[in-house]
């Protein structure tokens, strides 16, 4: 699943865009609405996050653009800016400041079942169920701890990306936490177990980098 991210604030697009891509989905984040357009044109998207005014002009500009959910952020988020927004088709409006996790919150009511559909994968009659937490084959089924949860995620999250044993590590205990390397490593042999992944074929081991997603969306 992949964002567009137009803001200008430096600090706030990068908290933005590192929260996004922690969470395992794609980011493109621009400064001004020139760069997103030319973007656009090249590329598809599931969602935008657009900041109201930018130096070259307003997100609004770009809203009739964009053939996907738009979420928009201001300051000034009065009622005839959310009026102009809801006649041009955005879907919400989020006042500045706000909670990372506020916006989230929209996000994820943005997209609905999409991302539901999107947690879901089945291979050779096993299914992998990241919105129950459980893994599936046949009548026996094991239910995923926090961490091992979290592992799968990420990596089928960043699928087709090759995702370090460090990106892991911070994903899984944050920065200030330092587990080893090993730690990683057999907590992938134990979901290889719960997948009976034996050829790797859910999970590619990366020599010196670390674990690339295999499976393809059904």
């Amino acid at each position: 699943m992949k964002f567009l991210l137009l803001e200008d604030d430096r600090d706030l697009g990068r908290l933005i865009r590192d929260e996004i891509e922690n969470k395992g989905f794609q980011v493109d984040w621009f400064q001004s609405i020139k760069d997103a357009k030319s973007s656009m044109e090249q590329n598809s998207y599931d969602l935008a996050i657009l900041d109201l005014y930018l130096p070259d002009g307003k997100g609004f500009d770009i809203v009739p653009d964009c053939q996907f959910p738009v979420i928009m952020m201001s300051a000034l988020s009065g009622p005839d800016n959310r009026l102009r927004g809801a006649e041009l088709g955005v879907i919400d409006f989020i006042p500045k400041p706000f909670l990372i996790k506020e916006l989230f919150i929209k996000v994820e009511r943005a997209l609905g079942e999409k991302i539901q559909t999107e947690r879901i994968w089945k291979y050779k009659g096993i299914t992998l169920d990241l919105n129950k937490r459980q893994i599936t084959s046949g009548e026996e089924t094991h239910l995923l701890n926090k961490r091992d949860f979290r592992l799968l995620e990420i990596l089928s999250q960043k699928h087709p990306n090759v995702v370090t044993r460090d990106e892991i590590m911070d994903y899984l205990y944050g920065k200030d936490q330092n587990p080893s390397h090993r730690t990683i490593d057999n907590a992938v042999v134990r979901v290889r177990q719960m997948l009976n992944d034996d050829d790797h074929q859910w999970i590619r081991s990366v020599r010196g980098e670390g674990y690339q997603w295999q499976i393809e969306r059904q």
